[in-house]
């Protein structure tokens, strides 16, 4: 039986498919490139740690592809998550580096056009500790001296719904501190030039992360002092410790009255949550697979690790994806008592 050249190539090409279909995950990201979306300006943690993991997770995806990392400031990480929900190619090539948004979900805001519940989850680099700091020469030292001053210091923030309102908001509502909070500061390189200026004395609900890499050269220079601290979660306890670096800082958890420590476990839960990848719903289960795999490998890569340690100055401690999405599925399951909370919290 004769096999025409015509025939030949026409079983080629039909083998060529059937291998790409029989191998998604080279079909998925031959030479293609993944686009990793972080929901705040440049500069600040959430990009640096976005542009460090880009270096490195392209080295364990097949076919070599490569990454680039985008800005989409707005909303504290609304206007990115709304686009990777409503948007993006559920193909597995677009992935955001989320800021927490779970309170702004929870409340019910109405610029909120995601679930997070439905969102694929990668994993995350590391958990996080949230800190609030003031310039060290303020007349601001401590919380104490914020209490008694006649005069409130101006700390800075993006929107209501982002973490640097709700964890000053935290404080002054268990704490009593009367922070004076002021809109529109988008990122932590923005905040960071402003308090540089003598514009705000301060800002809170940055992360630990951040102050060793995007505010490094403040604590060279001795120019911050961090006043409280949101401490690392201990299971054993069911409680917030502090953190080794921050031995001599209180957490919100000791210094803050027992009665508030459901509304503090509520908005800590971003935290726990750190800094997070997530993919669009409906990804097949197979390129989902293939991201956490991936991304798991490079962030226990030991070049990963030796750069995320000369960039933070802290190891990190990721977490897999898998166990990430049920921590958020658990998360936000609350009770209408838990949305009262935190609706008054943030003033919805």
């Amino acid at each position: 039986m004769r096999v025409t050249r015509i025939g030949l190539v026409g079983v080629i090409v039909m083998v060529a498919v059937l291998i790409a279909t029989a191998q998604p995950g080279v079909a998925f990201t031959q030479g293609k490139t993944l686009r990793i979306i972080v929901g705040s300006s440049p500069g600040g943690g959430f990009d640096i740690h976005a542009r460090t993991l880009a270096r490195h997770i392209v080295k364990y995806l097949p076919g070599s592809p490569k990454a680039i990392v985008q800005n989409m400031p707005g909303g504290g990480g609304v206007r990115a998550a709304n686009y990777l929900y409503n948007v993006a190619k559920p193909d597995g090539l677009t992935i955001l580096a989320s800021i927490p948004i779970h309170v702004q979900q929870l409340v019910g805001r109405e610029e909120v056009r995601y679930d997070l519940k439905s969102f694929r989850w990668i994993g995350n680099t590391t958990s996080e500790v949230m800190v609030a700091l003031v310039r060290s020469d303020t007349p601001y030292g401590s919380l104490d001296t914020i209490k008694a001053s006649s005069k409130a210091p101006n700390f800075g923030y993006n929107s209501m719904g982002d973490i640097s309102y709700q964890f000053s908001a935290l404080l002054n509502r268990t704490l009593g501190t009367k922070i004076h909070l002021i809109a529109g500061y988008r990122g932590t390189s923005i905040v960071k030039h402003a308090v540089e200026s003598g514009e705000l004395d301060g800002f809170a609900g940055t992360n630990l992360t951040a102050v060793f890499s995007a505010l490094r050269d403040w604590l060279q220079k001795n120019y911050l002092t961090i006043l409280v601290q949101s401490g690392t979660w201990d299971p054993k306890t069911s409680s917030y410790k502090r953190h080794p670096l921050l031995k001599n800082v209180p957490t919100i958890w000791e210094l803050a009255p027992p009665k508030h420590r459901r509304l503090i476990n509520l908005v800590h839960a971003g935290q726990v949550m750190g800094r997070p990848y997530v993919a669009p719903p409906k990804v097949p289960e197979s390129r989902i697979k293939i991201l956490r795999d991936a991304f798991w490998t490079a962030v226990n890569s030991k070049k990963y690790m030796k750069e995320a340690k000369r960039i933070f100055k802290i190891s990190l401690d990721p977490v897999r994806g898998e166990v990430l999405e049920m921590f958020v599925k658990n998360t936000m399951t609350v009770s209408p008592q838990d949305v009262a909370l935190l609706k008054k919290l943030i003033k919805k």
